[in-house]
């Protein structure tokens, strides 16, 4: 159904009468398909399409609209929607706010011109059983004076004020990413925002590919998402995404900053012998740190020129993607220096005694 009101608004509900192919669609709960489903609310009752966990071929709208609009989506809780106007270069996700099953939600996604695009909604991008629930759609006509003054707030600078990271694991562990420019996502989701500095992580020289096996099948893992991760991460040239990351956050505006995490150098049971074992670690045990019993430490001591060297020669490297700034990011409560070797002999060529 199309409801068009007085002010040009209009209205999409029973959605499965507007996407298209038909055939994607379905009234019973299939993992390849999108389930119709009946609800209704003070204002309208309406056919969502809905995909609980499954994984359906794309569907698409095409309103044939003219000029610049508000797009309202209408969802229930708990739902992760993957988007792509026609003119975008890749799926956007846009997340409710609400946590349950009941409750409807109307948010703005987004104020575009819509002359000649179509709205395309994927599973394809989501990689950890989430699910997508789309209600209706909202198109509200913007005159001339608004249309105005939004691009006037996107020229503006003095707005933005926010620094944003992300750390770009998320994107392997709840996504299926499997071009570059799937990874254009992460800067594109902070468009027409206040953020002035994204710093996006560089994870390449921490994640490991050590498994015994490259049949990940036959492995176990202690979430879902880190089997995503481990079957997803070898698909990239981590260099290539971060220039191609700046590229898109700087025709955004955006500043680009590439951030690494100074003592991520790997973890304990049940998290070792996975991605998050640095093979640099792996392959120098001789400079790890040690506590002052004399245990070892699952991190490396920036007491030895060598870790001090990689450590520089990464920095380097991430600033050839092109951003404004290299970031250190220093959390998390790793020990960078403990009772190293080189460490313990300059306390006792200073004090004359041991720091044990």
């Amino acid at each position: 159904m199309i409801e068009r009101k007085e002010n040009g608004e209009i209205l999409y509900t029973n959605l499965d009468e507007h996407f298209e192919p038909r055939e994607n669609l379905s009234p019973y709960a299939l993992m390849d398909k999108w389930r119709i489903v009946p609800v209704g609310t003070a204002e309208y009752s309406t056919n969502m399409l809905a995909s609980l966990g499954g994984h359906p071929e794309d569907v698409t709208l095409s309103p044939e609209l003219e000029g610049w609009y508000k797009i309202y989506l209408h969802t229930l809780g708990q739902s992760v929607l993957h988007l792509k106007l026609s003119g975008d270069p890749c799926f956007c996700a846009a997340t409710a706010s609400l946590r349950d099953f009941y409750t409807m939600e109307e948010f703005l996604w987004r104020c575009t011109d819509m002359t000649g695009q179509s709205l395309t909604l994927t599973r394809k991008r989501d990689a950890n059983d989430r699910h997508s629930m789309l209600a209706a759609i909202r198109f509200v006509p913007m005159s001339e004076e608004e249309v105005a003054q939004y691009q006037a707030e996107e020229a503006r600078t003095d707005t933005k004020r926010l620094y944003a990271t992300d750390d770009m694991h998320a994107h392997l562990y709840f996504e299926h990413t499997r071009t570059l420019d799937d990874w254009r996502a992460v800067a594109l989701n902070y468009a027409h925002s206040d953020v002035e500095w994204l710093s996006i992580e560089q994870i390449r020289n921490f994640v490991s590919c050590r498994l015994p096996t490259k049949d990940t099948a036959n492995f176990c893992f202690p979430r879902a998402g880190d089997r995503n991760v481990q079957e997803q991460y070898p698909l990239f040239d981590y260099d290539e995404v971060l220039k191609t990351v700046v590229e898109q956050g700087h025709s955004q505006g955006l500043k680009m900053s590439v951030s690494l995490r100074m003592g991520a150098w790997g973890l304990t049971y049940p998290y070792d012998q996975y991605y998050f074992d640095c093979d640099f670690m792996q392959e120098n045990p001789q400079w790890r740190t040690y506590d002052r019993n004399g245990d070892e430490i699952a991190a490396i001591s920036y007491a030895y020129p060598e870790v001090r060297r990689f450590m520089v020669d990464e920095l380097l490297n991430m600033a050839r993607s092109g951003c404004d700034a290299v970031t250190l990011i220093a959390h998390r409560g790793i020990p960078y220096v403990l009772y190293e070797k080189p460490v313990v002999d300059r306390f006792f060529e200073l004090y004359g005694e041991y720091p044990y």
